[in-house]
């Protein structure tokens, strides 16, 4: 009879364990894993994406004031100088500059793509818009 309790032992076990929640709550933290990492991973491209647009504006603005104070003297040097600034940052990136007819106002803008700035390419397709304005002295 030894022989029948140890199936009976083995039976035993594996009804307890079908019946046992322990680990229910992995399962549901495994199905929603993805979701977290996408959710993180969404988070960090925006992330990059905006600091990328604050480092463009901060050399749009250094163009400008350039320019403005004389040390540029073209809207082509200025444009020229974004360029080879923002080379490291975005090398996909298109600038313009303009002045006005009356020679008052320099505008710079900036067009990057976004997978220039991202990490994952989350965001890939669009591109982010960038534009400063600065009185000449």
């Amino acid at each position: 009879m030894t022989g029948g309790s140890g199936v009976m032992a083995t039976l035993g076990w594996l009804t307890r364990f079908a019946r046992s929640e322990d680990g229910s709550v992995t399962v549901e933290a495994v199905l929603w894993l993805p979701v977290f990492f996408g959710l993180l991973v969404m988070i960090t491209d925006a992330s990059l994406a905006f600091y990328g647009r604050g480092e463009a504006y901060r050399v749009l603005q250094n163009g400008n004031r350039a320019f403005a104070t004389g040390r540029l003297d073209s809207p082509a040097a200025t444009k020229r100088w974004i360029e080879s600034t923002m080379e490291t940052v975005a090398p996909n990136a298109s600038v313009e500059t303009k002045v006005n007819a009356d020679r008052t106002i320099v505008v710079s803008r900036m067009s990057i793509p976004v997978s220039d700035l991202s990490l994952f390419n989350m965001f890939e397709g669009f591109d982010m818009v960038v534009q400063s304005e600065h009185y000449v002295e």
